[in-house]
């Protein structure tokens, strides 16, 4: 029954409709109450809505972008038929989250079955990702980004350890193309993008100049297979760049959010929307080195430990997971696994730095949620494989004692042999 259960034809579409079901069913609850429906629309949610009616209105201007240059297109885009089609129906918004959810989910499901060829670790991780209390809270009581970002880092994890571990051009072509959504998506995929592109040159570097019997590309392969992975990145994020290049000559404006890289405070941080108030001149007239360091080792503890030991509550199980794999990567890990954890750890400094001054926990969670997932996964699998060989030797052992014991008894050889043959086959097929 287990086996028939983790069938990927069959485990898949059963947890993707169990969870279609309970979170509509909690969307609709949530709908219908003074306190949901509050939940569904507070904070940054009026911002991708209005942008959302504009785009339902045929209007793609980005004029939005004059007035909220932090805001990126590509969610509101996906809101917009519901505002189009169905007026704005609070359920049918809610709904998008939901399906994005189930879109990560298969991504992880299958990506995990193709790099570690589990089905049990496949489930597992799958069963841990839709049972998290910060994938169950934005499939069904916020309109945030989160969904949206989470399916797309996946894809970037993915593609990025697929291209380290095959060294194939479109998997390099398929994270530019990922990166550039998932920037669409939110500020910090420009961060994905070129903590991915720095840990990826070094890691070709590290490649060209070791010493290997195997056939190495040419540098102008691998250049130009860097040169089109960012221009596929620049055509993708067009959408986010071009419109801030028009109002405010520069491609990355993104108004008052580098004003957290140079505060201490959420409220100093927060004013304005077009410009920056703060620049690194104002920190460092006003802070040593011990502020520096003080603010590096709080961002570490809060992002690396608190944030999500809390956010996954009770029993933070993939955490912990994740934080085995990692310590089994640095320790003696592949290559790959060691370039894919210094590309999770060097995308989450930015946040890390600015925890201090805007101590938000769904920003540097869903960040790093991805990363932990294929880390979980990995020492998952680990554990599956030295538990199955702690098994074979026991049973090995079993079987050994049991020839001793029949070799003694008859004191012949020949009339053994196929016994003990007999009873291996038995007890390994059971």
């Amino acid at each position: 029954m287990a086996a028939f259960l983790l069938r990927p034809g069959v485990f898949a579409p059963l947890a993707a409709i169990f969870f279609l079901a309970t979170s509509l069913a909690a969307i609709h609850a949530n709908v219908h109450s003074e306190m949901g429906r509050k939940d569904l629309l507070e904070g940054d949610t009026g911002h991708y809505l209005a942008i959302a009616r504009d785009f339902a209105r045929g209007d793609f201007s980005m004029s939005y972008v004059e007035a909220r240059p932090h805001r990126q297109p590509l969610y509101p885009l996906l809101l917009a038929p519901g505002f189009r089609w169905f007026g704005g129906d609070l359920q049918i918004l809610a709904s998008v989250n939901v399906l994005l959810l189930i879109g990560a989910f298969l991504l992880l499901y299958f990506g995990i079955l193709r790099f570690f060829h589990s089905r049990f670790v496949a489930a597992a991780i799958g069963f841990l990702f839709l049972h998290n209390p910060f994938v169950h809270a934005h499939a069904t009581r916020h309109l945030l980004t989160e969904p949206l970002h989470l399916l797309l880092a996946i894809g970037v994890v993915f593609a990025t350890l697929d291209y380290l571990e095959s060294r194939r051009r479109r998997s390099l072509l398929a994270f530019a193309a990922l990166a550039g959504l998932d920037y669409l998506t939110r500020p910090n995929g420009l961060f994905i993008f070129a903590s991915a592109i720095a840990v990826l040159l070094l890691n070709e570097a590290w490649r060209f100049y070791r010493p290997s019997s195997s056939p190495r590309p040419s540098l102008s392969h691998i250049a130009g297979c860097y040169v089109l992975a960012l221009s596929i990145f620049a055509l993708v994020a067009a959408p986010s760049w071009i419109p801030r290049y028009h109002y405010f000559g520069n491609p990355i404006h993104h108004g008052y959010l580098s004003n957290y890289l140079w505060t201490d405070t959420y409220k100093e941080g927060h004013v304005g929307q077009r410009f920056a108030s703060y620049t690194a001149k104002d920190y460092f007239e006003n802070h040593h080195l011990g502020d520096v360091v003080q603010r590096w080792v709080r961002g570490v503890g809060e992002c690396g430990f608190a944030i999500p030991i809390r956010t996954e509550e009770k029993l933070p199980l993939l955490y912990f997971l994740a934080l085995g794999g990692l310590v089994a990567t640095v320790w003696s890990g592949s290559g790959s696994y060691r370039t894919l954890a210094a590309f999770g750890v060097l995308q989450m400094l930015p946040l890390i730095w600015t925890n201090l001054s805007n101590p938000t926990i769904r920003v540097p969670y869903a960040a790093e949620l991805p990363f932990e997932l294929v880390f979980a996964a990995l020492f998952l699998s680990q554990l599956c494989r030295v538990i199955h060989r702690g098994f074979l030797r026991i049973c090995h052992g079993q079987l050994d004692h049991k020839l001793i014991f029949r070799r003694q008894g008859s004191g012949s050889h020949h009339d053994t042999a196929p016994v003990c043959m007999h009873n291996f086959a038995a007890e390994t097929k059971t």
